[in-house]
This record gives C-alpha cells, structure tokens and sequence, in this order.
C-alpha cells in the first residue's frame, strides 16, 4: 500500500505484488504521507500532513478499505511512519517541530498518547528502526542521515551528511546495512555499511524516488516516485521495485506503471500471501520461466521444492530457514516428544497433516490416532507464517523411538 498526495488522488492505496488491483482504501485525507500496516489488527495507519490548516493528523482505515479512523491531532507537519509490531510501538517524524516521537498502539481504535523522543532536529523527514542494536535511523529533508538510541536522548554523529534532500530511509539489521533515497542529484537508491565505509549505489537512473520498504525475505525493495522532476527517469510517478543487491542482479521492475494524475510519497508492504500465485509474485521476477517458479522446482538447489519453500515460508532462492524441527511439549501429565513446524496461516490453498510411526514403514494421521495431540499453536508472523505443534502421548509405555513428519497437500478451491 502507499499514499498518494494532493497533486494525485488524496489517497492510500494498494495493489497486488504483481501489480494487479489497484484500489483505494481511504480517498479522504488532504495530504496523505508516512503509511505502515498493523498485520496484527489489519488496519493501514498514515499521516495526513495538513489535514485542517497547519495540524498534522495519524489515521487509519481497514486494510479492506473504508471509513478512517482519527488517532492523534495537532501534529506539526508528520511525515514517515515506522511500526514495531513486536512492541506494538508507532514511531513517527514531525518535520516543522524538529521532534521524532513514539506512541503505543492502544487497545481497540483508541487515541494515542505520544512521546518525544528527540527534539530541536533539522527537518526529520523518512526513519526506520533497528531492533538489535535498539537505534533509530532517520534522514533529513536536506543532506543528512542520522541514528540515535531508540529510548530517546542526543543522537549521535551523522553517518552521511552529502546527500541531495534525502528521502525513504530503510535498515537491513542482519546485514549491518543502511538503505536511503536521494530524491535529487543522483536520484538514486544508495545503501552502505551501518558501520561506514564505502557508498554504493543501488538503482540509479530514477526519476524522484521518495518511499521506500524493504522485503528482507525475498530480498527485494520497493519505492515510489513523485515524478516531479519530469527527468525521463524509470517508472515516474508509479510503484517499482527491484532486488537488494541492486542492478548486479536484475533490473528494477514496473509495479504499477505511472500516470500524470498521481503523485505517490510513501509505502509499506503486506507481506501476507494466500496463494501459491501471490507467493511467485512476491520472490520471483515477473519474467522468471516456469523452470524456476514452478511448484517441483528447486531453483536454490537446497532439496526443497518451490511448493514446501511457500508452504513452510522459507525463501526459494537462498538456503536458509528452517521449516520444521523435534520439540518436547510440556503438559500437566508430562513432558512429550513431538514435532513444530511452521505453518501459513494466511493460505486457501494448504492442506497440513502430521503422521507419526514406530517402525518408519507404517505412518498413521494424526486425525486417526488418540496418541497424537495438537499444542497450542504461536501467533502469526507479520509474514501470516506460525509454529504449531503436534505431540505424541502413549497410553502405555512409551516406545523406543516415534517419527514425525508433515505432509502438505494442495487444498481444493472453495
């Protein structure tokens, strides 16, 4: 989803990850900016930066779309948001107010109570956060890109101060990486070491990119461009995206195609999927063969199908994650072995079923035996991925050894 400003349709908007569906969710605000989804509650929160005269508002409407809901007023000029989902934290910039502040997401749609973080700076602008190294990341509608502790306080010396009126700004916490745009002079997505060094150059050859997110497991990033340079640059005033290893490893792609009308600012990304189709359209390129992208294939070569990759949620293209592992599960009569995996909640097409054996010839369901036991499973992901868990109780002596295995099948429509 992104916002789209006055000079477009005074909207936040959404698509498919391949484009399709284009739709508005709210066209009501004046001056919408930052935007960021709450997965856990469906609802898409943004800033409108003038909503009456000079003050500033935080909204949010249902990802489904319709009516918006006011959260906090008197803002002085907002501009991006950021979401921690795992604290249920809203951070945001106020431009005009020099301020970076925070507020908890209340319970049901309430108000929220903000906190200033830091104050007294030079025109904040985009921010993310870093969990791991508890920092906050942001740059300024000028030159320069700063970080500070997320607990508030004095920030510390600018990691970047020759940018050209910086926009979208993106941490890769794993990869000690810091991501930004330059909306002028390069006109380029650029990234370097959290810790400095060189300065590399992602996409360039852009028009005047603004928003911009990170998609961390398929590696990929996406902005948006105002178009307001009119500079023959790629995709204006659209949604594009392209990988995180920048040009060296595939050209940008057109998300949604730009159109005079349209001036977007801001996005985020619902990284939820409910189709094998949705899930190709998220980690492949939009011209990758059916040789890579088909459910039998195992494009990187870890002994893992594309169709176990979509249905346990690990990436298809780097060996990494982990799809299932041996657990002991904790009841009030004992403690019992049994066997996690993750699971896509979020799927209409996945059907899971957990088998057990004492022999590895014969494997029985769990729906067929009463020495199988579903636990209680974890909260979806921002991803819609969970661990449930299914363990194995006998109504004897427990034998020598148990196997577990999960079977995934595709579910029939309807």
């Amino acid at each position: 989803m992104w916002s789209d400003r006055p000079s477009g349709t005074k909207a936040v908007r959404a698509c498919a990850f391949n484009g399709s569906n284009v739709r508005n969710l709210y066209a009501g605000a004046l001056d919408p900016r930052g935007v960021v989804l709450d997965s856990m509650t469906d609802r898409v929160y943004f800033t409108d930066r003038m909503s009456g005269g000079n003050s500033g508002k935080i909204q949010s409407v249902p990802l489904t779309g319709g009516s918006a809901i006011e959260h906090l007023a008197g803002l002085n000029r907002p501009a991006d948001l950021r979401l921690d989902s795992g604290n249920r934290t809203l951070y945001w910039c106020e431009e005009i107010a020099g301020t970076i502040r925070k507020a908890e997401l209340p319970p049901g749609n309430g108000s929220l109570t903000p906190l200033t973080l830091f104050s007294g700076l030079a025109t904040p602008y985009y921010l993310d956060f870093d969990p791991t190294r508890q920092k906050l990341f942001w740059g300024t509608s000028g030159n320069s890109l700063f970080s500070g502790p997320m607990a508030g306080g004095i920030p510390d010396l600018p990691l970047y101060s020759s940018g050209q009126n910086m926009r979208g700004v993106c941490v890769d916490a794993a990869a000690e990486m810091v991501y930004w745009v330059e909306r002028d002079g390069p006109r380029a997505i650029r990234r370097r070491a959290i810790s400095g060094g060189a300065i590399h150059d992602v996409y360039t050859g852009l028009d005047t990119p603004h928003g911009l997110v990170l998609d961390l497991t398929a590696r990929k990033l996406y902005w948006v461009d105002t178009g307001t340079q009119n500079a023959n640059g790629f995709n204006p005033r659209g949604v594009s995206r392209g990988e995180m290893e920048g040009s060296t490893a595939g050209a940008p792609e057109i998300v949604v195609p730009g159109t005079a009308a349209h001036q977007p600012w801001d996005i985020d990304l619902d990284l939820r999927v409910s189709t094998y189709g949705e899930w190709v359209s998220r980690y492949f390129r939009y011209d990758d063969t059916p040789g890579r992208t088909g459910k039998a294939e195992d494009p990187d070569a870890d002994g893992q199908s594309n169709f176990a990759e979509y249905a346990f949620g690990t990436p298809p293209l780097s060996d990494i994650g982990s799809a299932a592992r041996f657990s002991w599960f904790t009841q009030n009569d004992g403690v019992w072995p049994g066997l996690s995996f993750r699971r896509r909640t979020t799927a209409s097409d996945l059907n899971y079923v957990v088998e057990f054996s004492l022999d590895g010839v014969g494997w029985l369901p769990e729906q067929q035996s009463p020495l199988l036991h579903k636990a209680s499973a974890g909260s979806a992901d921002p991803e819609g991925m969970s661990w449930s868990g299914v363990y194995f109780r006998p109504d004897g002596i427990m034998p020598e050894y148990v196997l577990f295995r999960v079977r995934v099948t595709d579910r029939p429509a309807g």
